[in-house]
């Protein structure tokens, strides 16, 4: 459903829908492992919901997640499966998506020498800086009537 507006999914996930294909073809024998439990068996559904998502739909809640940061139940309530399914998939496709960005040599892992070097000795403790450089866009109202009608601080009078 989210597929029908571009702009929204682009907005919500992080990527476009083709990047989010294009990545989905990717993962998708390693997300469909996922569904496997113990011995290879595919685990039996006794009651309650059912806790098997669909390979794009793994992908689609864990960017949605790493983007929004939402609670694991609001998740839960949007994907329609439990907070421990929710859980269970976040855990499990976080070091998927580790694992391929390591493999592909989108994350490089700094070597000790090269840590060493990048680090400083504060009082006994070697500190390092890390800087996150991602940013959200923050949509503003088009027009001044508007804005004023959101402004949430102090007015002058």
């Amino acid at each position: 459903m989210l597929s029908l507006f571009p702009l929204l999914f682009a907005m919500i996930v992080g990527l476009h829908i083709s990047e989010f294909d294009e990545l989905h073809q990717k993962l998708e024998p390693k997300l469909e492992n996922t569904q496997v439990r113990s011995g290879g068996k595919l685990e039996k559904q006794v009651s309650g919901r059912s806790r098997a998502l669909s390979t794009k739909n793994q992908l689609l809640l864990f960017f949605i997640w790493m983007r929004q940061y939402p609670t694991e139940y609001f998740l839960a309530f949007m994907f329609g499966c439990s907070q421990t399914t929710v859980s269970f998939y976040l855990a499990t496709t976080l070091d998927i998506f580790y694992n391929y960005c390591l493999e592909t040599g989108t994350i490089k892992i700094p070597s000790r020498q090269q840590r060493d070097k990048d680090s400083v000795w504060i009082r006994g403790v070697r500190l390092a800086v890390i800087v996150d450089g991602s940013e959200q866009q923050i949509l503003t109202p088009m027009t001044k009537f508007r804005e004023q009608s959101y402004y949430s601080g102090k007015q002058e009078l």
